[in-house]
């Protein structure tokens, strides 16, 4: 990751059942958007934030669907959650975004992945 310039910040809440909810915002849209995702993978950990996700956001007149991977330890810090949101035709790593938990909130920042 040679630029990590900031891009947007989100809030992702457990809605259970493998359900989570959003609310971000970006640089280049400044008022907040939804975006919700559900587990696709089984996940052993009770954490409900760990997993494979499918996404989808709403951003001005457009809507995304994309594969949401969020995992933990990032860089050596056991505490953070990387999370990588990625085409889902291609595979291919669109946004990242390092996140920790604050009173049961998954709070962070995301930027334009590497290979963009």
């Amino acid at each position: 990751m040679k630029d990590k310039t900031f891009h947007g910040a989100f809030v992702f809440r457990d809605q259970g059942h493998g359900i989570l909810s959003s609310t971000y915002f970006n640089t280049v849209t400044p008022k907040p958007y939804p975006e919700t995702a559900i587990r696709k993978t089984d996940v052993t950990d009770n954490d409900p934030f760990l997993g494979t996700f499918d996404t989808t956001w709403l951003e001005a007149n457009l809507n995304f669907y994309e594969n949401l991977k969020i995992s933990k330890g990032y860089n050596g810090n056991m505490d953070a959650y990387h999370l990588e949101w990625a085409n889902k035709k291609t595979g291919g790593p669109e946004w990242e975004g390092l996140g920790n938990l604050e009173n049961g909130l998954l709070i962070g920042c995301y930027w334009r992945a590497s290979n963009k």
